[in-house]
Parts: structure tokens; sequence; C-alpha cells
């Protein structure tokens, strides 16, 4: 789950070029490699908004969720475990 500054990373390459002047956001092929693995990769919605960003200009491959807290309870109730980063 991405959320906050770490929404940047999933932008789709126009939407990269307009806010990094960067033509290709180097992210991408990561976040390609990531998913092949089987590691399930989204962002939050409500921070993309914060950040003055629209679900539009995230990459394609990339879902955008409703809301990144939902998320977290949802994949807890699943079994999995919160690991907050420093």
């Amino acid at each position: 789950m991405c959320y906050g500054e770490a929404d940047k990373a999933v932008l789709s390459d126009p939407a990269y070029l307009a806010c990094f002047k960067v033509a290709v956001n180097p992210n991408l092929p990561l976040i390609l490699d990531l998913k092949k693995a089987g590691v399930e990769v989204c962002v939050c919605g409500p921070s993309l908004h914060d950040l003055g960003f629209k679900a539009e200009e995230v990459a394609e491959e990339v879902p955008v969720a409703d809301s990144a807290m939902l998320v977290l309870v949802n994949k807890q109730t699943d079994g999995y475990a919160s690991i907050p980063a420093p």
C-alpha cells in the first residue's frame, strides 16, 4: 500500500513527467516485478487527493484503494500483521 509521499512512486509516465520533469517513471518496472512475484501493490485514494493527484494519473497497473486504513484492517482480518515503518 502506498500512501503519503510514496503515492508519487505509482504515477503514470505522463503524470510523473508533469511532476518531476522525467519522461519515464523509474519505479514502474520494480512495481511490475513485485506484482509478478505476487505482491499486491495499491495506492490510497484519499492520500492521492491530498497530494493533488487524480486516480487517472496513477499507472494502470496499480489499483486505487478507497482508503489505506480499510485495506490495512481487511488484511489484518485475513491474518496479516502490520509493521509500521519508522
